[in-house]
């Protein structure tokens, strides 16, 4: 039960709230629910199915500890988060200009056609601390970085998909070009933005014409 209401509040935050964590935070938590749910299916099977011996339990467990203290130590990272946002203070005013300077640098370089673009280039390109760049997405326009980044690259193809241009172009062309880096991510948050697929999008156009 635990472990079902964790993995439900990781989603939460993440599609909800739309926190954009970082490789290192998504391993702390992967590691966290993999082996706490661990711990339980082996006790589970030792108390009520009688399947393992009891000592399997109590190993696993001290072996989980090790890991999870090593990682914490090689990744302080994960930690700095809850530090920095405590310390963030940023009135209205602030976060409006600090979105402004992001989407100018954003749309003027077209960083978002880089398919493997990262918050961290983000953040060097605008001169804005990593975590701060992070809180000003979340807060300003309640975005995660992915969304943010892919919003920008929905538009594009929105554009290229009414192009004459581009009217006999494949759409995975198009979801290439616009800096996607696989159609079937194209395709859902495409559909997500406009509850159409990008065929739908494109034929109904044409249809119109």
């Amino acid at each position: 039960m635990y472990t079902v209401i964790s993995i439900f509040i990781v989603i939460y935050y993440r599609f909800s709230i739309k926190i954009s964590f970082s490789r290192v935070e998504w391993l702390w938590i992967l590691l966290l629910l993999l082996g706490i749910t661990g711990i339980q299916m082996a006790y589970f099977s030792n108390y009520i199915l009688g399947l393992i011996p009891y000592s399997i339990a109590p190993t696993f467990y001290a072996f989980f500890i090790f890991f999870l203290s090593l990682f914490a130590v090689l990744n302080q990272s994960v930690f700095e988060r809850i530090k920095k946002y405590n310390n963030i203070k940023l009135g209205k005013e602030e976060l409006v200009q600090y979105v402004s300077k992001i989407d100018a640098v954003m749309q003027q370089e077209k960083l978002y056609l880089d398919s493997n673009f990262t918050l961290a280039k983000l953040s060097k390109k605008v001169s804005i601390p990593l975590y701060l760049t992070s809180h000003i997405l979340n807060e300003g326009l309640n975005l995660s970085f992915s969304d943010y980044l892919n919003s920008f690259r929905i538009d594009d193809a929105k554009k290229l998909l009414l192009s004459k241009k581009y009217e006999h172009v494949k759409i995975s062309e198009i979801a290439y070009e616009c800096g996607f880096n696989s159609l079937s991510t194209f395709n859902n948050h495409f559909k997500r933005s406009t509850n159409q697929t990008p065929s739908q999008y494109r034929s109904e156009h044409y249809k119109t014409d």
